[in-house]
């Protein structure tokens, strides 16, 4: 994992900068690079976070470690890429308040989106400790997987959440896969009841 980059200033423009370092130059995106006092040839050190998809790796730059939380904050949030973190990075606040006005129109963020961005925001502004929660239709996705049928997979996913919001994954699975297969089964695909 790369934590930060020292190095020195090659090139800045509207998408982020390139820094020199060990003879390699690394382009950084980053939300505003402008704001980086510094000029080419000069030494500067940012935080990183490295972004990794199936067809490319990108390294994203922030001048502040608080910065760069908020960035993989906005990350973690399903459905939303490096790109368009960085364009909401200087909004999170906005977000996580449901100021959605102020927010800048991004492609692909419609009305749906954001409310589910400020949900998600809002539950990590609240301090909630441990491991992030899935949210119900990845839990019902993995019952189904395991023979539950959909209805019951989407009443025990909802149950399991609501029930143990702070649960690790492991345990809400195992809370939610207790529910379906207790008693008789019910729930299971193919059993008859």
């Amino acid at each position: 994992m790369i934590d930060r980059v020292t190095g020195v200033l090659l090139a800045v423009d509207d998408a982020g900068m390139v820094v020199e370092v060990g003879g390699i130059g690394l382009m950084l995106r980053m939300a505003d690079p402008r704001k980086v006092a510094a000029r080419p040839g000069t030494r500067v050190t940012l935080m990183v976070s490295v972004v990794v998809s199936r067809d490319r790796i990108d390294l994203y730059g922030f001048r502040s470690a608080e910065e760069r939380d908020r960035f993989r904050e906005l990350t973690a949030i399903p459905g939303v890429g490096g790109v368009t973190a960085l364009k909401l990075l200087p909004h999170v606040e906005a977000v996580r308040a449901g100021r959605f006005d102020e927010l800048p129109a991004v492609p692909g963020i419609g009305p749906a989106k954001r409310a589910r961005l400020s949900r998600w925001l809002r539950r990590q502004a609240a301090g909630r400790s441990g491991p992030v929660v899935p949210r119900e239709s990845e839990l019902r996705e993995a019952l189904e997987a395991l023979g539950v049928e959909v209805a019951q997979a989407r009443l025990l996913a909802h149950k399991a959440v609501t029930a143990r919001p702070d649960a690790a994954v492991e345990e809400l699975l195992r809370t939610a896969v207790a529910g379906a297969f207790d008693g008789e089964g019910a729930g299971r695909k193919g059993r008859k009841g």
